[in-house]
């Protein structure tokens, strides 16, 4: 199975979360996509500390099971 990492960024102080995003990067378990989502909040926050405390965000985070896609030709009856 593998797992697609799902990103939210959110404002505590304003109550208001940003749609979720993701970069598509798909990984072959549950725990590197676990371990990739702890890295990219650290990173985030650390691009701007002054922003993250005045607006009190916070990041939310989950990895998402990507079903292998059916690769037939078939069209949809």
């Amino acid at each position: 199975m593998k797992y697609i990492l799902i990103v939210q960024v959110c404002s505590v102080l304003y109550g208001y979360c940003y749609p979720p995003l993701s970069d598509r990067v798909l990984f072959d378990s549950w725990s590197s996509c676990v371990v990739a989502g702890s890295e990219k909040v650290i990173r985030l926050v650390n691009k701007d500390v002054d922003v993250w405390e005045t607006e009190k965000l916070m990041v939310k985070y989950w990895c998402d099971e990507q079903k292998p896609k059916d690769n037939t030709n078939e069209s949809p009856t």
